[in-house]
């Protein structure tokens, strides 16, 4: 039994430090604390509507919606970064290339979304994102990208090795 107290001692001590800091600086915040409450205290925040006006089922802005989305997507790319990033020096071309394709596209798809002003924020009255019933032959974006694919499927075609390759890689 006391091999075990030496060897978890200094973690025991770090959690007894730190629970004692945070219960200190915990009720220290209360002594120190202004307690008026002003029109700034008792307005929304974060979501921009006040709760009291309307009511609870009022419609909200899609751009709360989409901003939200396009976090995850970017804070799902840095996820997937940290692993990359800790077995760079272990991973042949094929994971390097692969990163590198994935952050491209990433990059691709923020410059669209910058480009169609889903960025934007001062103006939510006023989108520049287009029209529902899109013409997609006209489309550059939609060209672009299957021009992309179709380049990607006649490549694979005419590089048999180059499928196999993939095949290993994904399975």
């Amino acid at each position: 039994m006391n091999d075990f107290i030496k060897e978890y001692y200094f973690i025991l001590v770090f959690i007894f430090v730190a629970s004692l800091f945070s219960f200190f600086f915990f009720f220290f915040s209360y002594l120190v604390i202004f307690k008026t409450k002003d029109i700034e205290k008792l307005s929304a925040y974060e979501c921009g509507f006040s709760p009291f006006e309307s009511e609870g089922r009022s419609a909200f802005d899609i751009k709360f919606y989409i901003v939200g989305i396009l976090f995850i997507i970017f804070d799902l790319e840095i996820v997937f970064f940290f692993p990359w990033a800790s077995i760079l020096v272990s991973l042949s071309y094929v994971g390097y290339v692969s990163m590198i394709v994935f952050l491209v596209l990433l990059l691709v798809a923020f410059v669209y979304e910058w480009g169609m002003g889903v960025l934007e924020w001062g103006n939510i009255g006023i989108s520049n994102a287009p029209e529902l019933n899109w013409d997609l032959e006209n489309d550059l974006s939609y060209r672009a990208v299957t021009k992309i694919i179709n380049t990607f499927k006649l490549f694979r075609k005419s590089n048999p090795e180059f499928s196999e390759l993939l095949k290993i890689f994904f399975l």
